[in-house]
């Protein structure tokens, strides 16, 4: 049987771990003494969903740090950012790779690598692949600054690969460092953002061919995806002199919730398949409110996609690398499952971009 098959997911994260109310305390404390803001920032990190999330940076609770700010009371720049990202980013991808065996990796004859949080030159491909001691002329390719989509776009080069004859075993991996870019500001996207995003890296095992043995695999069926050109200005990322700015508006899950049911629906019709066909829905978890609004157009049953909710509980939206946490949730508890369920992923990113993928557990 050939095909696009997800083997295996790693999945890791740094080791500082902050709760949510910390990280709210911490918001609150970096800014002036302002009531309606505090009300504002404590009701926000409330009801996002998340109970903790993990950080590359050593401490959230110091008056004066990375994040917080001098003593002179400047933030830090880009490049400083970068210069955390570059020091931090490999390492946490080669960790996600810590239950892989060396045939597995000696295996790989293409390696992809995502992320939106760093940019850099060489970048992560050819880092992560001296890191592993691949062959230098490995095929390497780089989805950069995509967003929280990233990784589906990703899985379609590895689709072509595979398809096209050119790859049979491909390493994807995706690193995120959100925590990097916290900005000190009392803005709603800015709060938003504070309160959503964490640190973590993911890689899979993809291969033509369905894992041997004991274990299930993940089967690409199909991808699509869609523009909502109306909600352009609703969700960016920009680059400014102190990190990458996210602009999140209140109306983004409105926008999603109007056109996602005529969307998936078409996605499915097109593969003879409806919305009663799909076991479980892996669904990038930008944030609870995107998750209840969906639940509720699309009519889910909270235990097809729990995996989503127990991601965004543990970890918050770790952006591109956060699909990769869902799938290996349900990849790990299909092992008694029936083969042949159906699972549906989705994630949203800038543009306003809806990616679509079905997998079928093999």
């Amino acid at each position: 049987m050939a095909g696009f098959f997800i083997q295996k997911i790693g999945t890791s994260n740094p080791s500082h771990l902050i709760e949510q109310k910390d990280a709210a305390s911490y918001l609150i404390n970096s800014l002036p003494d302002d009531e309606k803001v505090q009300r504002k920032i404590g009701a926000v990190f409330a009801r996002s969903g998340i109970q903790q999330r993990y950080t590359v940076m050593d401490s959230y609770a110091k008056d004066e740090n990375f994040l917080w700010g001098r003593q002179n009371g400047e933030v830090p720049w880009t490049k400083e950012r970068m210069e955390v990202f570059r020091k931090n980013a490999p390492a946490l991808i080669k960790e996600s790779l810590n239950g892989f065996q060396p045939n597995e990796i000696s295996a790989i004859d293409s390696l992809i690598t995502v992320s939106c949080t760093g940019l850099m030159a060489p970048g992560l491909e050819i880092m992560l692949g001296n890191q592993l001691g691949l062959d230098p002329g490995l095929k390497k390719l780089a989805v950069n600054f995509m967003g929280c989509y990233g990784a589906f776009h990703g899985f379609k080069i590895a689709k072509d690969q595979i398809g096209s004859g050119s790859s049979k075993k491909l390493l994807m991996s995706s690193v995120e460092i959100c925590s990097i870019h916290f900005q000190r500001t009392s803005n709603d996207s800015d709060i938003l953002a504070n309160a959503l995003f964490g640190d973590g890296a993911a890689s899979c095992l993809i291969s033509a061919d369905p894992i041997e043995g004991e274990g299930n695999s993940l089967q690409l069926m199909e991808c699509s995806n869609h523009l909502f050109t109306e909600g352009h200005e609703e969700l960016k990322w920009d680059i400014s002199n102190t990190g990458f700015e996210m602009v999140l508006t209140s109306s983004l899950p409105g926008i999603i919730k109007s056109g996602i049911k005529e969307l998936v629906d078409s996605f499915l019709e097109r593969q003879g398949l409806s919305l009663h066909d799909i076991s479980k829905f892996a669904i990038h978890p930008g944030g609870k409110r995107i998750l209840d609004e969906l639940r509720a157009v699309l009519k889910i049953e909270e235990s097809q996609v729990k995996e989503s909710y127990n991601v965004l509980k543990n970890y918050g939206n770790m952006s591109s690398s956060t699909i990769l946490f869902v799938l290996k949730e349900i990849l790990d508890s299909s092992i008694d499952k029936e083969k042949g369920e159906k699972v549906l992923a989705m994630a949203f990113g800038p543009g306003l971009t809806v990616e679509l993928a079905l997998f079928q557990i093999v």
